[in-house]
């Protein structure tokens, strides 16, 4: 049986019409905005953030510090009234101890319940004290990316609570010191996501005592440049990177969004799509508790420093946040978490701290 060319065309047509209003949808969200005027935040410019095993928000601020909020009181720690060796907050971890690990630009503070130790080049065997990014392993191990003026203390930290062991491109893999990004599933594999020096970088993967690097020569890795990593219910991980053009003279790096299994299966899921009005310089990003991706992202792609938004992705169509949500902040995000609620907190730049609970 023929079908004639008219209901065929309909028939199309109304396919095509339901697709496009799937790839993008708006959606009202429920979120509290917490800023120097409504909260005990001590400053707008709210950096990165980590959940503990308590549920509390610990918030790592761009020059107050840190702070600590159980969902009524809110407790600020500096270097006025604790040891922490500066406060700037570059990195935050939890340890199966519920132990808070905090990088600086001067050393790593370890807070456990109401002690803490802090390290430092002169009293610990890290000698770079840049902190740029940390993690705790769920031997409760910290690994630190760090960097100095000299080279040569630049690099891979591990401390297994007594000994420190140094990585560089020396005595490892890494193809040079800078690590962006560090995160710790729950096989308790490591994985480092590499920034871009002489087009070299990607993502390591440590595994025992084994090492793996994923980069453009032998993987589908977008870019040898990894800014964030978050990981699925199923372990998946979710790499993604803003890419500003000037990391490299050999690409036009636009940013990207991969998924991996951590094995063989790469998926790039990048955003940019002429029906949406996002690029792929993503910011952040994370997955929620019913595996839904949360993406912040610059809006133009030729001026990424223009204009901002969050989008939700659930694996087939993108959700519109705060670009169709009235007040909702359009700023630079720089983290976002999931708490075991499902609320999603979101470090929002220059106007403070995020909650989203979700419908």
């Amino acid at each position: 049986m023929k079908l004639s060319i008219v209901p065929l065309l309909l028939l199309l047509m109304l396919v095509l019409s339901s697709c496009e209003k799937d790839a993008v949808e708006k959606e009202s969200v429920n979120y509290q905005l917490f800023n120097t005027s409504n909260s005990g935040l001590p400053t707008d410019f709210v950096n990165v953030l980590a959940i503990d095993n308590s549920s509390n928000i610990w918030i790592g601020t761009f020059d107050k510090g840190v702070v600590k909020y159980d969902g009524t009181h809110w407790t600020q720690y500096n270097t006025s009234n604790s040891p922490l060796p500066n406060d700037s907050v570059s990195s935050i971890s939890v340890d199966n101890l519920n132990r808070i690990w905090i990088g600086t630009k001067r050393g790593v503070a370890m807070l456990d319940q109401q002690t803490w130790k802090t390290y430092n080049a002169s009293n610990s065997g890290m000698k770079g004290t840049y902190v740029v990014s940390l993690t705790a392993d769920n031997l409760n191990r910290v690994w630190v990316s760090a960097t100095s003026k000299e080279m040569e203390k630049s690099g891979l930290y591990l401390f297994d609570g007594i000994n420190w062991q140094f990585f560089n491109d020396e005595n490892s893999i890494m193809p040079h010191y800078f690590i962006t990004t560090m995160a710790t599933d729950r096989n308790n594999v490591v994985w480092l996501g590499l920034g871009m020096f002489q087009g070299k970088g990607g993502l390591i993967k440590v595994q025992e005592e084994e090492w793996q690097l994923y980069d453009k020569s032998n993987s589908p890795i977008k870019y040898n440049l990894v800014d964030d990593i978050s990981f699925s219910s199923t372990n998946k991980l979710i790499l993604t990177s803003p890419a500003a053009m000037f990391f490299s003279k050999e690409d036009n790096l636009q940013g990207y969004m991969q998924t991996f299994d951590g094995n063989s299966s790469w998926t790039d899921i990048s955003p940019a799509n002429p029906k949406l009005t996002l690029s792929n310089r993503i910011t952040a990003s994370a997955y929620d508790k019913k595996d839904n991706i949360w993406i912040a992202t610059s809006i133009d792609q030729s001026c990424p420093a223009c204009n901002y938004t969050l989008y939700k992705y659930n694996g087939k169509k993108w959700t519109v946040l705060s670009s169709e949500n009235g007040n909702f902040p359009r700023t630079f995000i720089s983290d976002i978490k999931v708490d075991d609620s499902n609320t999603v907190w979101v470090a929002a730049g220059d106007v403070g701290l995020i909650k989203i609970t979700q419908k």
